[in-house]
């Protein structure tokens, strides 16, 4: 450990000869070194400081946003050490802040990345909710974004207790939700791939979640299940396993309970008669309860 403290401190002293000398730029990148070592060994807390002063006296510093969020990521890793309310609040306020100040960088993302999954830990997960949907679909987090955007809109359509959020601010990130997963889902049916078994368990567990929410949703249900089944029949080659059976089972259900939530009962039964004669005795009795 001393041999990162003397380090640390060789460069924050070469930092201060570089501002006497009028070198801003070299006295920046040193000071932002010194401070990396500092997150190198360990020693958050010491870090989060030296990046956050890093940042506040070099506000025009290209690199002062990529120094802010660092202060953040090691202010959390505090938090992570020791959670206790006041790590906590210190974290989410160097968060908050950062979201204030670079609100355009693209570190703004990586914020809004740290918050969602704070707040979906602490089981928030209409705010959460609201983080995840402010990454922007270009991003590296993109994909991990919107798994998070799939496992709290269950939360956010369900019975939760959210008394504390106002009605226009739900319903508006409800509808942010239902936006993202429906732009999701087509793009899932563009798709002309073969899906592995995990993309098919993900899209009949997702299915499963939309047909019991609103109208809104069960309509959503509709489009997945077609590409689950095109991918289904795709998979269903001579010498197919039984896991393609599995899957298609699970999307008729699942096709079934959407058609009668929409209320299009002729549908349902023609489906019904369709698939009656490859089910056992046991499936069809899934299908009538």
């Amino acid at each position: 450990m001393e041999r990162w403290d003397a380090a640390a401190a060789r460069y924050a002293a070469a930092a201060g000869i570089a501002d006497t000398d009028g070198k801003a730029a070299l006295a920046a990148e040193l000071a932002f070194t010194g401070a990396s070592i500092r997150l190198r060994a360990q020693q958050y807390e010491t870090a989060a400081m030296e990046f956050a002063a890093l940042a506040r006296n070099r506000p025009n510093w290209k690199r002062s946003p990529e120094a802010h969020l660092l202060s953040a990521w090691c202010t959390r890793r505090v938090y992570e050490n020791e959670p206790v309310q006041r790590r906590l609040d210190a974290m989410l306020k160097v968060l908050y802040r950062h979201l204030a100040r670079y609100k355009h960088h693209e570190t703004a993302a990586e914020a809004e990345w740290m918050l969602a999954q704070t707040e979906e830990g602490r089981s928030r997960y209409a705010a959460a909710l609201g983080h995840y949907l402010s990454i922007p679909e270009q991003h590296k987090r993109a994909a991990d974004a919107l798994a998070g955007v799939l496992r709290c809109y269950q939360y956010v359509y369900g019975d939760g207790d959210f008394s504390q959020i106002p009605m226009p601010r739900l319903s508006a990130l409800r509808e942010a939700a239902r936006d993202r997963v429906t732009e999701w889902v087509e793009a899932l049916r563009r798709q002309a791939v073969e899906w592995n078994d995990q993309q098919i368990e993900s899209a009949l567990k997702l299915a499963g979640m939309l047909v019991q929410g609103q109208p809104e949703d069960v309509r959503i249900v509709d489009k997945l299940l077609a590409r689950v089944i095109a991918c289904i029949e795709l998979r269903e080659a001579p010498g197919a396993g039984s896991r393609s059976a599995t899957y298609r089972h699970r999307a008729t259900l699942l096709r079934l309970q959407a058609l009668v939530a929409q209320g299009r009962l002729p549908e349902a039964e023609a489906v019904l008669e369709e698939v009656a004669a490859s089910l056992d005795a046991d499936q069809l009795l899934d299908i009538v309860e």
